[in-house]
Parts: structure tokens; C-alpha cells; sequence
């Protein structure tokens, strides 16, 4: 829908038609009447229209406020009331629980934003609107919580194992783990404390897009984090990076970037293993754990970065060594493109100067990276760097 951009104008079909009658000339108003006329009428209309839009917008942001809330009880209650049916959501209402899961992973964002957003110095109005929105996040969080019970929806394994009649399909399943991680980054997004358990509990799920789902939800829940979940996510993040699939030890490595203290060597020693691992289905692994290292401040996993895969040259042999049989070294650029991006996305949190070093040579006009679009970023990258310095 689309908005006057006008509002409130009068359109030429509604302005006033001229007057046939005949204009009369009056004596000039008393000073008193010309500024009760110029002053104080005008005055007195301007208060009267900016009152008005004011009742106006107030009560339009209630009827969206309230249209919202009952929105998401309806989504709520259709998650709710699911029934599982042998170990699986029988077809319509494993899809009314997708469409209600995902339809209300968006309105969290906004909820999100909101709480992110909102003043320092609240107004009565502010608190009221903040119990409202806590409320409302409180009734979704429970409720995800709620549905993720292994009751409800048991591990992927155990719901394959006893499906000793193959009822299930491939579709029926996928559609379930998109479900799951709906449900479970919606929790991770709200970062109420009583539920970083529903999370932890999917860690050892045999879906992989639900483990995905597990990882980046430890991220998410960063801000949230005590010294206790701190460490428990640290530790099914190792799990997961030491004994898993390649394309789920690469997220791991990814993550436990982001949760990790620069003082816990445990983390670190796990990341320095995969940093030296020269299995090449671990490529990836490898890559993601120098990135990693090198956040943290580690000096083996900034040099990496620094030496290698800052140094297109380098990054491109080292990616051509580590091709699999079914893989075209064509690719072997656009890699190469992936990981130098992922090294300048993560840049800002590394002090080791000799990345920076190497970002500055990226940059050169004339001698820096062939790839106009990671020149510019390295560029930017640099005079930003340039004015943090600055100010500190």
C-alpha cells in the first residue's frame, strides 16, 4: 500500500472555486484584531491540528501494536497445539508449524530491533510499550521452548530408528529440521536464560542443518552469555569441531571465533589442531580455524592469515593442492575470492599488524588485488583502521 506523499494537501480538484460574487473592501482591522487574526488564530489552529495527529498517530500505533500481539497468538497457538503423530507432525500441521515458526522468526527480528533501540531515558510511555514488548517475547520464547521438548519432537536418529515402516519421507523430514531451526534461532535471538538448554539439548542432533542451526545460535546468544553457557557452548562447539562432518567443523571453527575469550587455551589448542590438519576435506576447517586463531590474538593463526590467505598467490596454490577429485580448479578463484572476503568481514577484531600489512597491499591502486570489489573493501577497511587509531 502506498502513501500520499502529500497527506493532509488538497488536491486541485478540491481546491475552492474563485467566487463570482462581488468583493467588498473593508476598513482596516484595529491592531488588536490584526494580531488576534494573524497570531493567535493561526496559533490556536496549529495546536488544534497537532493534537489531532498526534490522537491520530497514537492510536494507530495501538491498532498495529495490538493487531501484532494478536497475530503472534494465533501463530503461537497453531505451534501449541501441534500434534506428533509417529515421531513425526502428520502433513498439515507439520507445515502450519513451519509457516508459524518462520512467519514468527520475522516478527522477532522487529522485537529484537526494538529492545536493541530502545532510549536511554524512557518515558512513562517507554516503560509501558518495554513491559509489553518483554511480555511478548517471554510468551514466544516459552512456546518455541515448549515445542522443542523431545517429546514433542525427538532426536532426528531416534525418530529414523523408529521408523521401522519408512512412514516418513525425506520430505517429511526435512521440512521438520527447518522447523527445529526456526524454533531454535528464535530462542537464541530473545536470549531468554531459562532456555539456553533447549539449545544445548539439539547439539548431538544427526541432522546437520539442525546442528548448523545449534552453532550459529550459540552466536547469536553471545550478548546473553554467563561465564556458564559461555563454557558449555565453547565445549559442544569443540565437539563439533573436532568430531564432525567437514561441512559442520568449519561452522565450528567459524563460532568458536566469535564466543571464544583470547585466555581460554583449550579453545585455542583445538583451533591450532585444525589449523595444522592436512586432511584436504578439511580445507575449509582449516581456513576458518586461522581466522579464528587470528581474532583471538594467536600469533600462528595471524601469520597464516597474513602470509597466506591475504596473499592471493599463495591462498590460490594452497586451494588447488587441497582440490577434491569431483572439484574444477576454474573454481579455484571465486574460492579464493570467499576466503579473502571472510578474512576482511572479520579483519577489525585482528591487532596483528602484519594482516594489516597485508589488507594495505590488497588496497594498492596500482599493484593490490585483482578483484575490484575486495581493492575497494581493503581500502575502506584501511581508513577505517586509520580513524579508530585515531580516537584512541
Amino acid at each position: 500500500m502506498t502513501t500520499d506523499p502529500n497527506p493532509g494537501l488538497p488536491m486541485p480538484e478540491d481546491a475552492p472555486k474563485a467566487s463570482s460574487e462581488k468583493i467588498t473592501i473593508e476598513a482596516p482591522a484595529s491592531i488588536g484584531k490584526q494580531t488576534l487574526q494573524l497570531v493567535l488564530i493561526p496559533a490556536l489552529i496549529v495546536a488544534f491540528c497537532v493534537g489531532l495527529f498526534y490522537l491520530v498517530g497514537m492510536l494507530l500505533n495501538t491498532s498495529n501494536s495490538d493487531n501484532d500481539i494478536q497475530r503472534e497468538k494465533q501463530l503461537l497457538a497453531k505451534i501449541d497445539s501441534s500434534v506428533f503423530v509417529k515421531f513425526a507432525y502428520v502433513s498439515a500441521e507439520r507445515n502450519e508449524m513451519w509457516r508459524s515458526a518462520k512467519e514468527l522468526s520475522l516478527r522477532i527480528n522487529l522485537l529484537t530491533n526494538e529492545r536493541k533501540n530502545a532510549p536511554e531515558n524512557p518515558t512513562v510511555k517507554d516503560i509501558a510499550k518495554a513491559k509489553v514488548r518483554d511480555q511478548r517475547i517471554k510468551n514466544i520464547s516459552d512456546t518455541f521452548a515448549k515445542a522443542l521438548d523431545f517429546k514433542k519432537i525427538p532426536l532426528f536418529q531416534d525418530i529414523k530408528s523408529r521408523d521401522t515402516n519408512n512412514t516418513i519421507s525425506e520430505n517429511d523430514l526435512k521440512i521438520q529440521e527447518q522447523t527445529i531451526a526456526y524454533l531454535i534461532l528464535g530462542i537464541s535471538k530473545l536470549g531468554q536464560p531459562e532456555h539456553f538448554q533447549t539449545i544445548l539439548n539439539r547439539k548431538s542432533s544427526e541432522s546437520d542443518f539442525v546442528r548448523s542451526a545449534v552453532l550459529i545460535a550459540f552466536a547469536n546468544w553471545d550478548k546473553f552469555h554467563t561465564p556458564q553457557t559461555r563454557d558449555h557452548a565453547i565445549q559442544a562447539a569443540l565437539e563439533m569441531l573436532k568430531n564432525d562432518k567437514p561441512e559442520i567443523s568449519m561452522r565450528a571453527a567459524v563460532i568458536l571465533g566469535k564466543i571464544t575469550k583470547p585466555d581460554n587455551l583449550v579453545a585455542i589448542n583445538a583451533l591450532s589442531q585444525s589449523l595444522n590438519n592436512q586432511d584436504s576435506n578439511y580445507i575449509d576447517t582449516k581456513i576458518n580455524a586461522a581466522i579464528a586463531l587470528a581474532r583471538l590474538g594467536e600469533e600462528t593463526g595471524s601469520l597464516f592469515v597474513a602470509n597466506t590467505l591475504l596473499n592471493r598467490s599463495k591462498l590460490e596454490t594452497l586451494l588447488k593442492s587441497t582440490l577434491l577429485h569431483n572439484e574444477n580448479k576454474k573454481n579455484v578463484p571465486h574460492k579464493a575470492d570467499k576466503c579473502i572476503y571472510s578474512v576482511l568481514y572479520a579483519a577489525q577484531e585482528m591487532k596483528n599488524q602484519a594482516i594489516w600489512d597485508q589488507i594495505q597491499n590488497l588496497a594498492d591502486i596500482k599493484n593490490g588485488d585483482p578483484n575490484k570489489k575486495i581493492k575497494a573493501t581493503a581500502r575502506n577497511l584501511i581508513e577505517n583502521h586509520g580513524e579508530k587509531n585515531k580516537t584512541q
